[in-house]
């Protein structure tokens, strides 16, 4: 099967829809991590939770907007893009938190 091919049919098994909510999933891991290497107070908890829904919707606006365009009707490549920002955005914010306490 050809890899074009495979992208453009739909995801009937929902892998695609299982692997984005588990990158979402570790991406709030990252968040709630950074918030612990901080100082973990409810403060530092409750800002990273909003900033990871923040997050969220807005890279899931902007995938959706994106959607229209690209792959009408394939909300499982919506929600796994929006798994891989909030996985990238994670470890970043992990990476940040940790490096700010190193220093």
């Amino acid at each position: 099967m050809d890899s074009s091919r495979a992208l453009a049919s739909p995801d009937t098994d929902g892998r695609r829809y299982l692997l984005g909510v588990l990158l979402i999933l570790v991406g709030f891991g990252g968040h709630l991590l950074a918030a612990r290497a901080i100082d973990g107070s409810d403060q530092a908890y409750a800002e990273h939770t909003k900033g990871f829904f923040i997050l969220t919707a807005a890279s899931a606006v902007i995938l959706w907007g994106m959607s229209l365009k690209w792959w009408r009707g394939r909300t499982d490549l919506t929600v796994l893009g929006v798994g891989v920002v909030q996985l990238l955005f994670g470890v970043l914010v992990y990476v940040l938190a940790v490096t700010r306490i190193a220093m």
